[in-house]
Protein backbone atom coordinates (compact mmCIF):
# COMPACT_ATOMS: atom_id res chain seq x y z
CA UNK A 1 0.00 0.00 0.00
CA UNK A 2 1.37 3.25 -1.40
CA UNK A 3 2.15 6.29 1.13
CA UNK A 4 -1.17 8.74 -0.14
CA UNK A 5 -3.34 5.66 0.02
CA UNK A 6 -3.04 5.17 3.49
CA UNK A 7 -3.06 8.68 4.64
CA UNK A 8 -6.68 9.57 2.79
CA UNK A 9 -7.87 6.01 4.39
CA UNK A 10 -6.84 7.44 7.85
CA UNK A 11 -8.44 10.32 7.13
CA UNK A 12 -11.21 8.73 5.84
CA UNK A 13 -11.47 6.68 9.36
CA UNK A 14 -11.17 9.91 11.23
CA UNK A 15 -13.74 11.81 9.95
CA UNK A 16 -16.44 8.45 9.84
CA UNK A 17 -15.28 8.94 13.89
CA UNK A 18 -15.78 12.48 13.81
CA UNK A 19 -19.49 12.14 12.08
CA UNK A 20 -20.00 9.49 15.00
CA UNK A 21 -19.42 12.12 17.58
CA UNK A 22 -21.54 14.20 16.62
CA UNK A 23 -24.59 11.78 15.73
CA UNK A 24 -24.28 11.64 19.54
CA UNK A 25 -23.58 15.14 20.30
CA UNK A 26 -26.46 16.37 18.17
CA UNK A 27 -28.81 14.12 19.89
CA UNK A 28 -28.55 16.24 23.04
CA UNK A 29 -27.41 19.66 21.31
CA UNK A 30 -29.25 20.35 18.04
CA UNK A 31 -27.18 23.13 17.13
CA UNK A 32 -24.23 20.73 16.58
CA UNK A 33 -26.49 19.04 13.58
CA UNK A 34 -24.82 21.80 11.22
CA UNK A 35 -21.38 20.86 11.58
CA UNK A 36 -22.67 17.32 11.46
CA UNK A 37 -23.89 17.94 7.94
CA UNK A 38 -20.33 19.29 7.34
CA UNK A 39 -18.05 16.68 8.25
CA UNK A 40 -20.66 13.78 7.02
CA UNK A 41 -20.14 15.73 3.51
CA UNK A 42 -16.54 15.86 4.00
CA UNK A 43 -16.38 12.05 4.32
CA UNK A 44 -18.65 11.23 1.31
CA UNK A 45 -16.61 13.27 -0.58
CA UNK A 46 -13.29 11.84 0.90
CA UNK A 47 -14.90 8.39 -0.02
CA UNK A 48 -16.05 9.15 -3.18
CA UNK A 49 -12.35 10.03 -3.79
CA UNK A 50 -11.03 6.85 -2.61
CA UNK A 51 -13.24 5.30 -4.73
CA UNK A 52 -12.18 6.97 -7.98
CA UNK A 53 -8.37 6.73 -7.28
CA UNK A 54 -8.05 3.30 -5.51
CA UNK A 55 -10.90 1.00 -5.96
CA UNK A 56 -12.30 1.51 -9.62
CA UNK A 57 -15.80 1.97 -8.27
CA UNK A 58 -17.35 4.07 -11.06
CA UNK A 59 -21.21 4.21 -10.07
CA UNK A 60 -20.44 4.77 -6.21
CA UNK A 61 -18.25 7.16 -6.90
CA UNK A 62 -21.11 9.78 -8.34
CA UNK A 63 -23.40 8.91 -5.79
CA UNK A 64 -21.08 9.61 -2.85
CA UNK A 65 -19.71 12.65 -4.47
CA UNK A 66 -23.41 13.77 -5.48
CA UNK A 67 -24.75 13.68 -1.97
CA UNK A 68 -21.76 14.61 0.02
CA UNK A 69 -21.58 17.92 -2.39
CA UNK A 70 -25.11 18.61 -1.35
CA UNK A 71 -25.12 17.81 2.29
CA UNK A 72 -22.10 20.11 2.69
CA UNK A 73 -23.62 22.66 0.70
CA UNK A 74 -26.87 22.35 3.41
CA UNK A 75 -24.50 22.21 6.15
CA UNK A 76 -22.60 25.05 5.25
CA UNK A 77 -25.74 27.17 4.91
CA UNK A 78 -27.11 26.01 7.61
CA UNK A 79 -24.47 26.65 9.96
CA UNK A 80 -24.36 30.25 7.90
CA UNK A 81 -27.60 30.72 9.59
CA UNK A 82 -29.44 30.81 5.88
CA UNK A 83 -31.04 27.63 6.46
CA UNK A 84 -32.56 26.06 9.72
Amino acid sequence: MNKDKKITLKLQLLLTLVVLVFVIISFFFIDCFSYLEIFLGLDLLLMAINNQKYYQRKIMTYVDGGIGIIILILGILSACGVIL
